[in-house]
């Protein structure tokens, strides 16, 4: 029953979301693990992709990931150690960090040798805040968010699911109602008329004597 909770309660979260105009399917907890990937990615990138020439092309990377390391750290969500900086706000910096990273080789000059590493990560960071939910699952003392918060409606949200689901179930398309009836009546009409065409035993004895 837990999976089928955490489902419906996934599936509630992005119905919510997509009425609000923005479809949020990003969990704060994967958000979390791609903030650490992704932060630890940019400050070595210039060691990796070979563009360590100690100008802007290198340091704005190397900053923007340890920024990203750092307030990753002390985010309210699941990954978050201090879990002091509302997850709305970090959603914020994370899309202001990722357009100056996609934006910074024509903005200080140096895409004419290298500008895919900033365009590809600063786009890939501006998506995931975008996409990732404003509220984590669960408080910092690892309890479920309660559905008094503005952004994390779980309750009410999974029971309109399960009310929906339930009316569209009792007004179902009459065909799921009306075959199985006639399956029924087939099969008892087949099985009578097998009945009325069975001999019974005297005749078979009087056919065995003739």
């Amino acid at each position: 029953m837990r999976w089928l909770t955490v489902a419906l309660t996934d599936r509630a979260r992005d119905s919510v979301a997509s009425q609000e105009g923005v479809v949020r399917i990003v969990s704060t907890k994967v958000h979390a693990v791609f903030d650490y990937t992704v932060g630890l990615l940019l400050v070595i990138s210039p060691w990796t992709f070979d563009f360590a020439r100690g100008d802007a092309a290198a340091w704005i990377p190397v900053l923007v990931g340890a920024g990203t390391l750092s307030y990753s750290l002390m985010t309210d969500y699941e990954r978050g150690v201090v879990r002091r900086l509302p997850m709305p706000l970090h959603l914020a910096v994370d899309i202001v960090g990722g357009v100056l990273l996609a934006v910074a080789p024509w903005l200080f000059g140096f895409a004419g040798y290298v500008w895919a590493p900033h365009l590809i990560l600063g786009s890939f960071a501006i998506v995931l805040a975008l996409t990732t939910w404003r509220t984590p699952a669960v408080t910092a003392n690892g309890l479920p968010r309660t559905s008094g918060s503005s952004d994390a409606p779980h309750a009410k949200a999974v029971l309109t699911l399960l009310s929906n689901f339930s009316t569209k179930r009792k007004t179902r398309h009459p065909m799921f109602t009306t075959c199985p009836h006639i399956m029924c009546t087939v099969w008892n009409s087949r099985r009578n008329s097998l009945r009325r065409t069975r001999l019974p035993l005297h005749n078979l004895s009087t056919l065995k004597s003739a």
